[in-house]
């Protein structure tokens, strides 16, 4: 059944994303900036627009505004392997590691989901096929959070190295903070802080003495921020600046009043969502990061209401919703901020169980049910 499922969910991503299919066939998507970045880090031309826009030009004869290497300085070293190669080969060699993460993560997740639940709701997880079809690398942080939930009982300080590694995206992990000091994971934090100062050296090496001003200057510029009603954050609700801060604190807020009681994946459940809801620049596919997030919950969640919530929040309802623009767009936005409203008070009144005595709600009976 899970098998036949899995197949069906495929399918229906390789409909839904037809129409988009070129930018995966000849590259012409987010890799573009990685590509360059890979070439001239080191140089001042690592947060100049123009190269990235003259690259476009030659390579594909137009031109997108928002493809900038909006990345910290280090990731630039840890690409330059690729751009060592023609824009082909690095494409596929690009190809080919994000699938290797997707299985990486379906064999490494441990917080009590068989592998073939966790590669179910892979397959029918609208982001993580849209990053693929768009070239985008937040595919490579899902091993490196498998790795922390895996290692932190036995190994944090590997727990938070992994973790260290997921500054390649950043600013959707900005509550890992609160979490550490929620919960005094000190271990932990040390191997978040000894990858944080390798990385901030390699930033220094990649991109000089003053890349950070070099880097607000990119952040800074509204080209690089298109389409944000179609974000699925609060920024994407269209607030005015003084309530998206407000609601922005209140989700801080009860990320710390939630991890403080609760355990390791449950704590960093809450903060991955969290820092999705609280991003100001994210898109359908940076959803990938509530793979793992809501996979933890429907483990852990021993209400019943609360598990089917987050298989709702798996599924690719939400995320069709949100790419199908105003008024369907805020579905996904509201729904997730609910979401974490209603996981903040059940993670506050619950007590950690050892991953031993939960189990994951089968599949089989969830479909069964929601077919009547």
């Amino acid at each position: 059944m899970k098998i036949a499922i899995s197949a069906g969910a495929v399918i229906l991503m390789a409909v839904l994303l037809y129409g988009v299919r070129e930018r995966a066939l000849d590259g012409s998507n987010d890799f573009m900036p990685l590509y360059v970045a890979a070439q001239v880090w080191g140089t001042e031309d690592l947060y100049r627009a123009e190269p990235y826009f003259d690259f476009q030009v030659e390579r594909f004869g137009a031109m997108n505004e928002s493809l900038r290497f909006t990345r910290l300085p280090f990731y630039s070293i840890l690409l330059a392997p690729l751009g060592l190669f023609e824009y082909e080969t690095a494409y596929l060699l690009w190809v080919l590691l994000r699938v290797a993460a997707i299985v990486g993560f379906v064999m490494l997740w441990p917080a009590g989901a068989s592998k073939a639940d966790t590669a179910l709701f892979v397959c029918l997880s609208l982001p993580v096929f849209t990053a693929l079809i768009t070239g985008q690398d937040v595919l490579l942080v899902l091993p490196l959070i498998a790795l922390a939930v895996r290692y932190e009982p036995t190994r944090p300080f590997i727990s938070g190295l992994a973790l260290s590694l997921c500054a390649i995206k950043f600013h959707l992990f900005v509550f890992l903070p609160v979490l550490f000091l929620a919960q005094r994971r000190w271990d932990v934090v040390k191997g978040f802080a000894a990858g944080g100062a390798a990385l901030l050296a390699l930033s220094f090496a990649a991109g000089g003495w003053n890349w950070p001003a070099a880097y607000y200057g990119t952040l800074t510029d509204g080209r690089v921020h298109p389409g944000a009603l179609n974000m699925p954050n609060l920024h994407g609700i269209g607030l005015a600046m003084p309530l998206e801060l407000a609601a922005c604190a209140l989700v801080g807020f009860g990320a710390w009043f939630a991890m403080r009681r609760t355990s390791f994946e449950i704590g960093l459940a809450v903060a991955l969502i969290g820092g999705l809801l609280v991003s100001y620049h994210a898109y359908v596919m940076d959803g990938v990061i509530l793979l793992p997030a809501l996979l933890a919950v429907l483990v852990r969640a021993q209400a019943e209401w609360l598990k089917l919530a987050s298989v709702l929040m798996l599924s690719p309802l939400l995320p069709m919703m949100l790419v199908s623009g105003r008024p369907y767009s805020y579905m996904m936005q509201v729904g997730l901020a609910l979401f974490f409203l209603a996981l903040v008070a059940w993670a506050r009144q619950s007590q950690s169980q050892p991953a031993e005595s939960v189990r994951l709600i089968t599949v089989e009976p969830m479909v069964g049910t929601s077919s009547r």
